[in-house]
């Protein structure tokens, strides 16, 4: 007896595949435009440290140590 291979699992993975391209391909401009913001305001601040110089500005979006100041809110 000749087992035909199940198409499904071939299918859904194509599927996933597509669908986890498609969404990466939806956020990476506004991953690359929040990663040039950090970049950004990280380059000023290490300046502004290596000057001996006071650093106060927030970092870009509104986030401090991991936590969004706006309560998780947009």
């Amino acid at each position: 007896m000749v087992l035909l291979p199940d198409g499904r699992a071939k299918i859904r993975a194509e599927g996933w595949a597509k669908g986890y391209a498609e969404g990466w391909a939806e956020v990476a401009p506004e991953l690359a435009r929040i990663r040039s913001a950090w970049l950004s305001w990280n380059e000023r601040r290490l300046d502004s440290e290596s000057r001996g110089e006071p650093f106060d500005e927030p970092p870009p979006d509104g986030y401090r140590n991991g936590k969004s100041d706006d309560g998780g809110k947009e």
